[in-house]
């Protein structure tokens, strides 16, 4: 039985205009936080430790799913709890936005 081809994910952090770190990811549960266990992790203290996490089913399927904590998670500018996500989608944790790219 063959398994499905993982899909690498970058997520490209910045804080403010200043890009942090290009971080790739090749996982089908991506946890996005400030924990440093987590797959992308977030040095913001408005970040929870397992903030939000990202669903990859292929390359066409990818879902953000944030996970109830204050101040919440953003999709470009709008605040979410489950949605779809696609490159180039700017995703906000506490005050730092995350911008998807494939790797």
């Amino acid at each position: 039985m063959e398994g499905k081809a993982k899909v690498g994910l970058a997520f490209a952090l910045y804080r403010g205009d200043e890009l942090v770190r290009r971080q790739v990811v090749h996982q089908d549960v991506i946890k996005i936080g400030s924990d440093s266990r987590s797959h992308v992790c977030v040095d913001d203290d408005l970040a929870a430790r397992v903030h939000a996490l990202v669903e990859v089913e292929s390359r066409d399927d990818i879902t953000l799913i944030d996970l109830g904590n204050e101040p919440g998670t953003s999709v470009n500018g709008k605040r979410v709890n489950k949605c779809k996500i696609q490159t180039g989608d700017r995703i906000q944790v506490g005050n730092t936005v995350l911008v998807v790219e494939f790797a």
